[in-house]
């Protein structure tokens, strides 16, 4: 089947991040920060700037579904869903802590302004215990073909409007 539709309200997409949580993401990586504070960091990024191309009018379209899995950490076995539903449904979720993130950006005149913004802190940074994606890859491939399952329910727009499914592996 060949996916050329875009993520829209009326056929929404699925997003699934999976999120190396091992011990092995204590290592320094960029900026001399833990590789499990930049992983989360992104992907806290990514579905904020999400939620702004989807953001109309005074609210977020549910044009995608997001899942965030954790695999690796000694705090669970295997793989551990995160995060699931819609883009809405997670920025109105006020269990999400907000994290104040302080940043500097150009001012025009060849300096540096420091601003403060704040981003939904929708998965946070681990680094412990052995990484298990092969557990990681099974819960996505069960939770993408729910989501596709309920997508052919759901008005028979499975084979030709559903856009296809998003895999990103950190």
């Amino acid at each position: 089947m060949k996916y050329t539709n875009s993520y829209t309200r009326a056929n929404p997409g699925l997003i699934v991040f999976m999120i190396d949580q091992s011990a092995s993401m204590s290592q320094i990586g960029y900026e001399g920060r833990p590789l499990a504070e930049t992983a989360a960091d992104l992907v806290n990024e990514m579905i904020c700037a999400l939620g702004l191309r989807f953001f109309t009018g005074d609210r977020i379209k549910d044009a995608a579904h997001i899942v965030i899995i954790g695999y690796g950490s000694a705090n669970y076995s295997g793989a551990k869903l995160i995060q699931n539903g819609s883009i809405s449904t997670l920025f109105d979720n006020d269990s999400i802590s907000v994290q104040h993130l302080k940043q500097f950006i150009p001012d025009g005149v060849g300096g540096e302004l420091q601003i403060e913004r704040e981003i939904k802190q929708f998965v946070s940074p681990e680094a412990n215990g052995v990484p298990d994606m092969t557990s990681a890859f099974e819960l996505a491939n069960s939770l993408i073909n729910d989501w596709i399952e309920y997508c052919c329910e759901d008005n028979h727009r499975c084979s030709s409007l559903t856009p296809a499914p998003l895999v990103i592996n950190i």
